[in-house]
């Protein structure tokens, strides 16, 4: 799939629930089942060897071309990777300056909006830079965070490596951020 054909058109935004990111989307592609819908989530080794930042720059202009990169977040198809091939622990390296994504929590049950079912569960994680003495990336305050997205239950037994994941970009003050930005707007006279 080129990434031109997956951008957001003018006027439009992709904010999924939980429920449908959970029953829709990771549902219809663990089953293989079509879903035209399926263009905005792209498949990508997101626990692979680029950082946030550098995923970040390198879809969230194709898939959000007209939208301001501060409102939109951006999702994968991913598989898992064990960090031992017969463990149940995932390794949640990624890049190449040995970062993590540190689990926040335990993870929330997603339900189903109509049958009230337990159909998945969804994670916070938080990237932490490996500690060294340089440092070549300038993170201006910005923190990443992930929400991992699976199926849960005899669901999860359709394909359990493959998950659902959301990145976003937080600034240190959303607040302030949004002030700034449009305090900066400059008008045509």
């Amino acid at each position: 799939m080129a990434l031109e054909e997956s951008m957001v058109p003018r006027g439009c935004s992709f904010r999924p629930t939980d429920d449908e990111l959970v029953g829709y989307y990771l549902m219809n592609k663990a089953t293989g089942c079509p879903c035209p819908d399926l263009a905005m989530i792209l498949e990508y080794d997101f626990l692979g060897d680029k950082e946030p930042w550098e995923i970040w720059n390198l879809f969230q202009p194709c898939i959000f071309r007209y939208w301001d990169a501060h409102h939109e977040d951006l999702y994968f198809f991913t598989k898992l990777k064990k960090s031992n091939p017969r463990g149940k622990r995932i390794c949640r390296k990624v890049g190449s300056t040995g970062g993590t994504w540190k689990g926040q929590d335990s993870g929330s049950e997603v339900y189903d909006d109509l049958s009230k079912q337990v159909i998945g569960l969804k994670k916070r994680f938080q990237y932490q830079k490996a500690k060294t003495e340089e440092d070549d990336e300038e993170d201006d305050g910005v923190s990443w965070i992930m929400f991992e997205y699976c199926l849960a239950g005899s669901l999860a037994m359709i394909n359990i490596d493959y998950v659902l994941c959301q990145i976003r970009k937080k600034f240190p003050t959303q607040h302030n951020h949004k002030i700034n930005m449009y305090t900066n707007i400059s008008y045509m006279q």
